[in-house]
């Protein structure tokens, strides 16, 4: 009850400053009708409650892979993270003979290996081995 009191003296004082008095009667209007949808969002339960669910499978992650392939004519990255496709991912030569490809992945683990010059390999510097398919095994990449 005292805002409204205060609420009241301040559209008075701006009634006497030369300002509408109509202009107080739509801002209380308004802010009636802000108060009455946030009791409506407590009764709901929603008040405090993010709009959507968080999930760090959400964030994209930047990520650079190396591989050392002096002799291969061509390699990419093949992985869950591009459906196994060797035309999404394919590594750039440098003067070393490494190949390097950068790109955003989810945050999560994922399975990926290395196909150069058709042929799958896995990482020696890889976060871990897993098993896929049976007797197959990919390295794991695990981003956060």
């Amino acid at each position: 009850m005292r805002e409204l009191n205060l609420y009241s003296m301040t559209c008075r004082r701006q009634a006497l400053r030369g300002f509408r008095s109509g202009g107080c009667r739509e801002r209380q209007k308004a802010e009636l009708v802000a108060r009455n949808e946030f009791n409506m969002q407590r009764r709901q339960g929603n008040i405090g409650k993010p709009k959507y669910r968080y999930s760090a499978k959400d964030t994209l992650v930047p990520v650079s892979f190396i591989c050392s392939a002096p002799e291969a004519k061509s390699v990419s990255v093949i992985g869950d993270f591009n459906e196994w496709n060797p035309e999404a991912n394919r590594m750039k030569r440098h003067s070393d003979g490494s190949w390097q490809s950068s790109f955003p992945v989810h945050s999560g683990h994922h399975r990926y290996q290395f196909l150069i010059d058709g042929v799958p390999h896995l990482d020696p510097q890889a976060a871990g081995v897993v098993k896929i398919d049976g007797d197959s095994k990919a390295s794991l990449l695990s981003v956060s």
